[in-house]
């Protein structure tokens, strides 16, 4: 389960990183970490309802 949530969280920071770059935000401070952590939670979430349905 570990390897999952691992998986899914690199997944997220990678796709989070590449949209905020090509829409020219910034890819670093407190507000692109708070980003960060609603796409993985979000992420998360998503694939725990998909496993369970």
């Amino acid at each position: 389960m570990l390897a999952v949530y691992v998986s899914v969280a690199m997944e997220a920071i990678g796709d989070i990183t590449a949209s905020a770059e090509v829409s020219r935000l910034r890819v670093e401070g407190e507000e692109f970490d708070s980003r960060i952590q609603g796409g993985i939670l979000v992420r998360s979430y998503t694939k725990m309802t998909l496993a369970i349905s």
